[in-house]
């Protein structure tokens, strides 16, 4: 049977993938990506941060329009991961289709392709 998360909206973990030898901090900000990924219900954003600041990560539809805002705060540099449960920021699931990941942290963008599966 499955596990159902009743208040679970998003969830930032301190922790994620290793960054480097000797847990030093990463040189370079990057987004890893999802996994997994199609995902049903929830998938795992790892990232990594060079420097502390602001992290914004949203997730679109194809059209564009913004399904969830996952994270904007202030976060430490290091490696960081970030569950998304797979719903809307009304708190409806999504249905099956491709969305889009943003992340923004100071000057670096990146994007990412999530593939939610029903």
């Amino acid at each position: 049977m499955p596990r159902v998360l009743t208040t679970f909206i998003a969830r930032v973990e301190e922790k994620g993938e290793p960054v480097s030898e000797g847990g030093a901090l990463p040189k370079v900000t990057r987004l890893w990506g999802c996994a997994p990924n199609p995902f049903n219900p929830m998938t795992t954003i790892r990232f990594e941060l060079a420097a502390k600041g602001h992290v914004e990560l949203q997730v679109y539809d194809a059209r564009g329009r913004r399904v969830r805002q996952l994270l904007s705060r202030e976060m430490e540099a290091g490696p960081q991961a970030v569950v998304w449960d797979g719903k809307t920021d009304a708190g409806r699931l999504v249905p099956s289709a491709v969305y889009f990941l943003r992340m923004e942290a100071g000057n670096f963008h990146a994007r990412s392709k999530l593939l939610a599966v029903r």
